[in-house]
């Protein structure tokens, strides 16, 4: 892979408004497999966030059906 992980995934970036939104809008919970509570997997999603910049989410565990990344909005600078 010749670009940055964090490039490469932005191709599956999704709108969200945080990483709670993220995860309520994208999480499929009809998956056929146990899911942690949310409270668990937004401590897990946040870490991901400190860590890598985004939070990565599988196709199997995703409402969409494919992968999907949240990626923070950039903050507005102020004036």
């Amino acid at each position: 892979m010749s670009q940055s992980r964090y490039e490469y995934y932005k191709k599956y970036r999704v709108d969200a408004e945080s990483v709670d939104d993220f995860l309520r809008r994208y999480t499929n919970c009809n998956a056929n497999q146990e899911i942690a509570p949310h409270k668990v997997r937004l401590e897990s999603y946040a870490e991901e966030l400190k860590r890598y910049g985004f939070c990565y989410m599988t196709k199997l565990m995703s409402v969409t059906g494919q992968p999907v990344t949240y990626y923070p909005k950039p903050l507005k600078e102020e004036k």
